[in-house]
C-alpha cells in the first residue's frame, strides 16, 4: 500500500502565505508602535478572505476563537501583551523640538 500524503485534522481555511502575510504585519505594527486587539487582528482576516473570496467555515466570514486559539499555538511570536503605560516625564519630552533634535543628532 502506498501512503498518505495528508495531514490530520481539517483543511486550511487560508492559504499559509496569506495568514503569514497578515501574522507578519500585525507584529511589524506592534513592533512600530501600534498594536492590535485580538478582535481588530480577527477583523483583519475576515476582510482578507472577503478580499481573496475565499470559501471558508467561518461563521459571517469571520474567523471566532477556536481560530485565534489554533493560530496562536502555530504562531509562538504571536500573542497579546497588556500595553504598558508611558511615563509622564517621557510624555513631556516627546515635543516636536526635542524629536527633531534627536533625529539630527542620529543622522550625524
Amino acid at each position: 500500500m502506498g501512503k498518505v500524503k495528508r495531514k490530520a485534522g481539517r483543511e486550511r481555511n487560508i492559504p499559509e502565505e496569506a495568514e503569514n502575510g497578515i501574522v507578519d504585519k500585525a507584529i511589524a505594527a506592534a513592533n512600530a508602535g501600534f498594536p492590535l486587539t485580538k478582535s481588530q487582528f480577527l477583523q483583519k482576516i475576515g476582510v482578507t478572505v472577503r478580499k481573496l473570496g475565499l470559501k471558508t467555515q467561518f461563521k459571517d466570514g469571520q474567523p471566532g476563537k477556536d481560530y485565534w486559539y489554533s493560530l496562536v499555538k502555530k504562531r509562538l511570536d504571536l500573542a497579546i501583551r497588556k500595553p504598558q503605560k508611558c511615563a509622564s516625564n517621557r510624555l513631556s519630552m516627546m515635543t516636536r523640538p526635542v524629536v527633531n533634535r534627536y533625529f539630527d543628532q542620529l543622522g550625524s
